[in-house]
């Protein structure tokens, strides 16, 4: 997990719920489990008083978006943030990296800025 937020008011129709990126899975070198592969690549929505979450900003399928070809969508979320008046949570994607049994390979000019309004 990387960076979160709180909603603070009613602007965005979620006042008290946390917002945390979720940076995904470093496998093969954290993990040989296969059901670990799409873990995280999203935005979780957390109701801290309920202790449950799910995803609020993912992808169509589970895991980053270059595992499927032609979509478009999250890569690696680090950050979030709520602007001031609450209308608008930005989300700081670092965008592609490979995973090799020998190390992580970080891809340039990759990272979006995405900003996220209510419907």
């Amino acid at each position: 997990m990387c960076k979160m937020d709180f909603s603070k008011t009613e602007a965005f129709g979620a006042r008290g719920k946390l917002f945390a990126c979720l940076w995904g899975t470093y496998a093969p070198l954290n993990t040989i489990r296969q059901e670990a592969l799409e873990r995280g690549f999203c935005v979780a929505e957390v109701d801290v008083e309920e202790g449950t979450w799910k995803p609020f900003v993912s992808n169509h399928q589970p895991g980053p978006a270059r595992k499927t070809e032609g979509s478009g969508g999250i890569e690696r979320p680090v950050d979030c943030k709520f602007t001031a008046d609450g209308k608008s949570l930005y989300v700081l994607d670092f965008g592609t990296c490979g995973v090799m049994s020998y190390g992580v390979i970080a891809y340039a000019h990759t990272g979006v800025l995405w900003r996220v309004t209510k419907q």
